[in-house]
């Protein structure tokens, strides 16, 4: 599998897109951290991805919550100990994350404004 041994933070993963981009990260091995303003939809995604064996975590996230990235960092840090990948959804997520200085590298690798998925090196 492609991402195994790798920890990936999914925003939006509570439906659409983001939830499909989870479950595909999980499926290639990847321990997933579900993302989403949305406790039922992360819960579902969450579920989906533990049933078929694969790792992951829901943690309530509003993106444009400074607050709440910190939350999101820390909770990843504690439940997988690492953080190899982000799916971002929008531009202003990039930026919060730069805010925080653990991550500020992987937050600053790539300039585009569209959602990315960015390995940490």
């Amino acid at each position: 599998m492609r991402l195994d041994g790798k920890v990936a933070i999914i925003t939006g993963a509570g439906s659409g897109m983001g939830a499909a981009t989870a479950k595909l990260f999980a499926s290639e091995g990847a321990a997933v951290v579900v993302a989403d303003t949305s406790d039922e939809g992360g819960n579902s995604t969450v579920a989906e991805i533990t049933e078929a064996g694969g790792r992951a975590q829901f943690v309530h996230t509003d993106v444009t919550d400074e607050s709440a990235w910190e939350r999101l960092i820390a909770a990843t840090d504690e439940a997988f100990g690492q953080l190899d990948i982000l799916e971002q959804q929008r531009r202003h997520q990039r930026q919060r994350l730069r805010r925080h200085h653990k991550y500020r590298r992987l937050a600053n690798h790539h300039g585009s404004q569209r959602g990315r998925r960015i390995p940490w090196h």
